[in-house]
């Protein structure tokens, strides 16, 4: 379980994307990065951090909300950063 997660960014898929998928709403994706204190294999005090990216399927004046998230990928808080950029 994640202890803290921070907002990192988002963004919206392109228009033109979205339309050869025959979609034709918006999508936004938000992106956070998670921080855990505790490992879930040992229960030892061990900060890790992972991903978590929110989508967002805006149709018909209603929002559908589905999320995924990584935990425990690293133990460097630059990695994550580095995994974020790209």
């Amino acid at each position: 379980m994640k202890d803290s997660r921070t907002y990192y960014g988002a963004t919206f898929l392109e228009e033109e994307d979205l339309k050869e998928s025959n979609i034709n709403h918006k999508i936004e994706l938000e992106y956070y990065t998670t921080k855990n204190h505790t490992n879930k294999e040992t229960k030892e005090e061990e900060t890790t951090y992972g991903i978590e990216i929110i989508k967002k399927e805006y149709k018909n004046n209603k929002i559908d909300t589905e999320s995924n998230s990584k935990e425990y990928i690293s133990n460097s808080s630059e990695k994550i950063i580095e995994i974020n950029d790209k």
